[in-house]
């Protein structure tokens, strides 16, 4: 019995300095916030909820879900990979919903597979609401937002709440519902 008990001090002390060592575990409240965490990073990097972007121009509504194809539509007005509904929206609009890498092997595989932009329009999927951002280009006017249910009250309603307003480089008027700076920053960071 004196042998198991030498051998287990050492291993023992090697534990506990381990916990006290920054990324060492750092007890049971820390483990299952890192989880949590962990767990939002990977839902919205499998369902790409974290952001939406919909424009609508000249008969026409397009949905994105990626900034990246965000930023390749604004400056080469091109949407690499898409789906297209003729006539889907709601007034005989055509509809082109963009899709992420990981989104179009999806639907080569699974049949009635939609892309996270998609489910997010049509109201299947919300938006992650802890890290969203969104902004709508309609009538000439971008309003942007820092919560998927303040985007889905105005998408019921037609009017935002403005915390401020301001104009893009574009020279189009811009609504914020939110005064949060990262969602201002992430605005000027697409549009200058």
């Amino acid at each position: 019995m004196i042998l198991k008990i030498r051998w287990m001090a050492p291993v023992l002390a090697g534990l506990l300095a381990a916990c006290g060592t920054k990324g060492g575990w750092m007890g049971a409240e820390a483990e299952k916030g890192y989880q949590k965490e962990l767990a939002v990073k990977r839902m919205t990097a499998q369902h790409n909820n974290d952001d939406y972007y919909e424009y609508h121009v000249e008969n026409e509504i397009i949905v994105l879900a990626d900034k990246k194809d965000v930023q390749v539509y604004l400056t080469a007005n091109e949407i690499p990979l898409r789906v297209t509904k003729i006539g889907g929206g709601p007034n005989g609009e055509r509809l082109v919903f963009g899709l992420v890498k990981n989104e179009a092997k999806a639907m080569e595989k699974k049949v009635g597979y939609k892309g996270g932009a998609q489910q997010m329009y049509e109201g299947a999927l919300d938006g992650h609401d802890k890290t969203f951002y969104g902004e709508v280009l309609k009538g000439g006017r971008y309003v942007v937002f820092g919560s998927w249910r303040d985007l889905q009250a105005w998408r019921q309603s037609g009017a935002a709440s403005a915390v401020s307003t301001g104009t893009a480089t574009d020279g189009k008027p811009v609504t914020f519902t939110t005064d949060s700076p990262d969602v201002m920053a992430r605005f000027k960071d697409l549009h200058g």
